[in-house]
């Protein structure tokens, strides 16, 4: 038999590593015969470059830089010889900034600059996107890898925020773009569009950010304009529907790289599940919710099991408005002694509990 134990972090409780960890226990205690492939997951944000250097050999390096507001962080990125890998949110994520959050106020400058010298230093770069603090679409990360902006025909030289971008008319991109987009590509935590009438688009995750209800329809007219209206000297076919990740970066990564995938499958891929050709996948995060099927890691092997008719468990710290389909396959932790204060231990409790759960589940036939 064999068994795959593929969680996201439970953030606030447990990083992947450690789900794995707790849930492999139960795993060898109950199926002690079973072959078991350990594979800590994430999304394409917070946690996607750790593992992907543990895969990958590389190793940390420390610099310091300013986030979104301006304020002084440290940060980590991982190296090998040849490539360098970032994430967004540890320059500008939500957990960097000590200020009150106003989005429409800062941008991705300062990951911009970081990332620029990151490709002149490497011959290879990957950028994890996601669980950032901003709503500029990318364009300050653009303006820092060289992108003109243009107003009536005159150069605009200033590093705006959002408040000022319905200014800009035309953007007109560096010569970066002509390299290898091999050389440089992006994993992304989400995969919807950049703007839909229906609101499932970039706009779901300001709120989050710090941006009021009162405006929300400044940030829609903006993204528009940006979007739609601008002129832009290059076109990517996939920056608008994969362009909601990190509040529009992944848009523009995708129109200056054009090189993007989903940090779940990318990994999914990488360890070679597929192939494994496991009987059960045990995988969960700290919230399963309308989200998740935006590509997260555990919609992400569903659809993988789905595809190689293996079993799954979608262990769950907690559950809001889940999807109906797959229903039984769905462990809410909370189920497990909700009588208790909701600290780390009680935690641990939950999910060896759940853990065990969805072995009896599968043992029986009901997942």
């Amino acid at each position: 038999m064999k068994i795959v134990i593929a969680p996201d972090k439970y953030k606030g409780f447990f990083s992947a590593e450690e789900a794995s960890d707790i849930m492999c226990d139960i795993v060898r205690r109950r199926l002690p015969d079973a072959e078991i492939k350990i594979c800590p997951m994430a999304d394409g944000g917070e946690g996607t470059a750790k593992i992907l250097a543990k895969n990958m050999g590389a190793i940390p390096f420390t610099s310091t830089t300013k986030n979104a507001y301006n304020e002084e962080v440290s940060f980590k990125y991982y190296a090998t010889d040849t490539c360098a890998i970032l994430e967004s949110a540890e320059i500008i994520g939500l957990q960097k900034v000590k200020s009150p959050l106003c989005p429409l106020d800062v941008s991705t400058y300062s990951l911009g600059c970081i990332f620029s010298h990151l490709t002149k230093e490497y011959q290879n770069t990957i950028l994890c996107i996601g669980g950032t603090s901003t709503v500029d679409c990318g364009i300050g990360f653009l303006q820092a890898m060289g992108m003109l902006c243009k107003y009536q025909g005159h150069i605009i030289d200033e590093i705006f925020t959002p408040r000022n971008y319905l200014h800009f008319d035309e953007f007109i991109l560096p010569d970066i773009a002509n390299q290898d987009s091999n050389s440089h590509f992006a994993l992304c935590d989400v995969q919807n569009d950049i703007l839909r009438p229906d609101g499932q688009d970039m706009t779901l995750f300001a709120p989050q950010k710090g941006l009021k209800p009162s405006q929300m329809p400044f940030l829609r007219q903006m993204i528009k304009h940006i979007t739609t209206t601008a002129k832009w000297n290059r076109k990517n076919s996939i920056a608008q529907t994969i362009g909601a990740a990190g509040g529009g970066l992944s848009f523009a990564f995708a129109q200056l790289f054009g090189n993007i995938k989903l940090g779940a499958q990318f990994l999914i891929e990488k360890y070679g599940i597929q192939h494994y050709q496991p009987d059960l996948i045990l995988t969960g995060e700290g919230c399963y919710d309308t989200q998740s099927i935006l590509g997260k890691v555990p919609h992400a092997i569903m659809n993988t099991a789905a595809n190689i008719n293996s079993k799954f468990a979608i262990i769950a710290g907690k559950t809001d408005n889940i999807p109906t389909q797959n229903k039984k396959s769905i462990i809410d932790t909370t189920q497990f002694h909700p009588e208790l204060p909701l600290n780390k231990t009680t935690a641990t409790i939950r999910l060896r509990l759940a853990t065990d759960f969805a072995i009896t589940q599968f043992l029986n036939n009901n997942l």
